[in-house]
């Protein structure tokens, strides 16, 4: 069980931790340290974090209860994020998750002492009706314990919300692990693309879908 709260702009230095927590344990041998820091310098600097949720971006920090005996850490799953879309231009040619309205707590503890363990961040066309998982991240330590299913339940659930008839995300063509866990949530494989994104990197991704009327029948 998790607690799921919108994060605010107090929250910028507690996101941009996690962020580089996360990238640091988890992406060595997917990508390179110098790809890490273009990274974390790109998309999680104050600035950019402040922008967003100025701009009214979901951003939702993951915080869990810290009482002895909640959960025990261990074994390592894959947030599909960013963070392994880079790849070197000279490497690789081609080649690779604020909707709007009022958000809640997903489970509350009262008074139990809580820790942020992740954070994800979505947005919500209206126009063509979607939502864009863009980042969901946990720490390694609590991955295997369901934690990355509650949180996309919730993504889920908001945009049902929202109107929204589809979810959709980009992830790294390498990541197989987080490609494996979005396919046993219900997304598939639409496209895949290859976009500069300065620096001499590419994203080398597969877009993933999920039908939000798959919920419904």
């Amino acid at each position: 069980m998790i607690i799921i709260q919108p994060a605010t702009l107090d929250d910028i230095p507690t996101l941009r931790a996690l962020a580089r927590r996360i990238w640091l344990e988890y992406y060595p041998g997917i990508i390179s340290r110098e790809q890490i820091d273009y990274m974390l310098a790109r998309m999680y600097s104050a600035k950019a974090l402040r922008r967003e949720i100025s701009e009214g971006v979901a951003w939702d920090l993951i915080r869990l209860r810290t009482e002895p005996g909640a959960l025990q850490t261990g074994g390592h799953g894959a947030p599909h994020s960013d963070a392994a879309r880079g790849q070197r231009v000279e490497k690789h040619a081609g080649s690779e998750s604020s909707a709007p309205g009022s958000r809640g707590s997903v489970h509350l503890f009262g008074s139990h002492p809580t820790e942020p363990v992740g954070f994800m961040s979505y947005s919500f066309d209206a126009a063509a009706r979607r939502v864009k998982l863009s980042k969901l991240y946990l720490l390694p330590a609590w991955h295997g314990h369901g934690l990355g299913r509650q949180m996309l339940q919730h993504v889920q659930a908001r945009s049902a919300e929202l109107g929204a008839l589809e979810i959709w995300l980009q992830v790294n063509k390498q990541n197989i692990r987080a490609i494996r866990a979005y396919e046993r949530a219900g997304f598939s494989v639409r496209e895949s693309v290859v976009t500069d994104i300065g620096g001499g990197f590419v994203m080398d991704d597969f877009i993933m879908v999920f039908g939000l009327r798959e919920m419904e029948e």
